[in-house]
């Protein structure tokens, strides 16, 4: 029970509402208990003085034959004993009037007198002083018990053709006020409950109406902890929970849009994580590739340089050595520069400078290059050129492309082969394709063909191949124009194609 006070706002509000409205009631009960026979008693005593001063005021006025029905009739009205006695203190018998204690009137002289006495305890009420009020819980003139309350009046009063003076003693007893307070008592047994009762619902009904908009709300905000936005917090109220809901509404559906914001640009940076990463791995397998291509030739040449500053064995030939160190030295040369070529490709402040030119006439000046790779070879170079298939590109990238696809065609194809360049126009463009026959590439290395330094032939070989920079070369061109291309093999050997959009001629 504890442990619930503790964590549920509901109950804790339950209790203590109960709490206040029981003690309310009981409160309420208790005061009006109390207070009811003194407000009675009081607002009994005014009335009933109002109306003696009347009675005093009409009797100056009256002779004492006159007086005696006017007192009896006060007598009937207010429910009241009234004795008028002379300074004797005897009792007039035509005004004497008073109730027993059966409630009923009498009007016997004999029994006035029996219950007034003699002396001084005439009435009970010797002490009280002229025109005053005496109060008592004690019997009076009725013999009533202790329960029941009792004021007693004395007033001077003068009768017409008199020139004494009366004492006029009135007596008036609340029973009713005590049977309203025994009436609560007798309904404290069966008030309690309906009381409990009563105090239970209405808390019930207060909690669950003060507290069912913030239970509603913490779940809320149990699921914005969680990141949860695929909700909305229901309360139509205006007061300040509808406002709180109003702004928890606003919350999630700025914070899920700036979740999504934050998802999207996570993923945008894992992207550029991810592909830092594969550059850096491609960087540094490329370096590896570019040191072990200038390893091996340096290591030739500090080798044939060693022999021959020696006069080691064959090495003892310098000018036939000598020659080699420098074809070696220029194919170095080559591939430093191809190097080159590539970081100036790949470096951020590049951009191309496309132009208008006729992609046959840049086809036919990289085959007129290869001629003689291709003569020495015995390698067939073979031409269908569309004049007139005008494109937009950087010429100096492009021409770099065919001439190292011619090139490539031409190293990796058996002797007495053929190269097949066509450049023509189509219905979605320009299409140059080169097929150099008698080879076949496997098809797992079809996708790696264009990876530098990669070779089919992995002995990496230069008498079967160039650098290995060749296609890399050709890709990157290709992707700087945004230039659809692909290598295949056919039935004859293997093709390479590219598209372009045809272009108008230059201006």
């Amino acid at each position: 029970m504890i442990k619930r006070l503790r964590n549920s706002l509901n109950t804790r509000i339950f209790l203590i509402t109960s709490a206040i409205l029981v003690a309310a009631c009981m409160v309420t009960y208790a005061f009006i208990a109390s207070y009811m026979p003194r407000a009675y008693s009081h607002q009994l005593d005014e009335k009933l003085q109002d109306k003696v001063a009347v009675l005093v005021e009409e009797l100056t006025r009256l002779t004492p034959e006159e007086a005696a029905p006017v007192v009896e009739r006060f007598a009937r009205q207010n429910t009241a004993n009234v004795f008028i006695m002379d300074e004797a203190f005897d009792i007039m018998p035509d005004l004497a009037h008073y109730y027993d204690d059966t409630g009923q009137y009498v009007v016997d002289y004999a029994e006035a007198e029996r219950y007034v006495g003699d002396g001084d305890d005439q009435l009970g009420v010797a002490a009280a002083p002229a025109d005053g009020v005496a109060t008592t819980g004690d019997s009076g003139l009725l013999g009533g018990t202790s329960e029941k309350y009792t004021t007693v009046m004395e007033f001077g009063v003068r009768l017409l053709g008199s020139d004494q003076e009366y004492t006029m003693v009135v007596e008036a007893s609340a029973t009713a006020i005590n049977q309203a307070a025994e009436a609560l008592g007798k309904t404290l047994p069966t008030l309690v409950p309906a009381i409990l009762i009563l105090a239970a619902l209405v808390s019930w009904f207060y909690s669950r109406y003060i507290t069912r908009p913030i239970v509603k709300l913490s779940h809320v905000a149990e699921k914005m902890s969680r990141l949860e936005f695929d909700w909305q917090a229901d309360e139509r109220r205006s007061d300040e929970i509808g406002a709180l809901g109003a702004s928890l509404n606003e919350m999630a559906a700025r914070m899920d849009s700036t979740l999504e914001q934050l998802r999207v640009a996570n993923a945008a940076l894992r992207e550029d994580i991810d592909m830092a990463r594969e550059q850096e791995r491609k960087r540094l397998a490329f370096f590896s590739a570019v040191s072990h291509e200038l390893k091996t030739p340096l290591t030739i040449i500090k080798g044939q340089l060693e022999g021959m500053l020696h006069g080691v064995g064959v090495y003892r030939d310098r000018e036939k050595y000598l020659a080699r160190a420098l074809e070696v030295a220029g194919t170095m040369e080559g591939l430093v520069q191809e190097i080159l070529y590539l970081s100036r490709l790949e470096s951020s402040g590049f951009a191309m400078e496309p132009e208008p030119l006729e992609l046959g006439g840049l086809a036919q000046r990289a085959v007129a290059a290869q001629a003689e790779l291709a003569e020495r070879r015995g390698i067939r170079l073979s031409t269908r050129l569309e004049p007139g298939a005008m494109v937009s590109a950087d010429e100096k990238l492009l021409y770099k492309a065919v001439h190292n696809l011619v090139s490539n065609a031409i190293l990796y194809s058996p002797e007495g082969e053929s190269v097949y360049i066509t450049v023509s126009k189509k219905a979605e463009g320009v299409v140059f394709v080169i097929e150099n026959t008698g080879v076949h590439i496997p098809e797992e290395a079809l996708d790696d063909v264009f990876n530098a330094f990669y070779r089919v032939e992995q002995s990496r070989s230069r008498g079967t191949g160039g650098s290995g920079l060749g296609l890399y070369i050709v890709r990157m061109v290709m992707e700087l124009h945004g230039l659809p291309h692909k290598i295949e093999n056919t039935a004859a050997g293997v093709q390479f194609t590219f598209t372009m959009q045809e272009a108008g001629p230059p201006s």
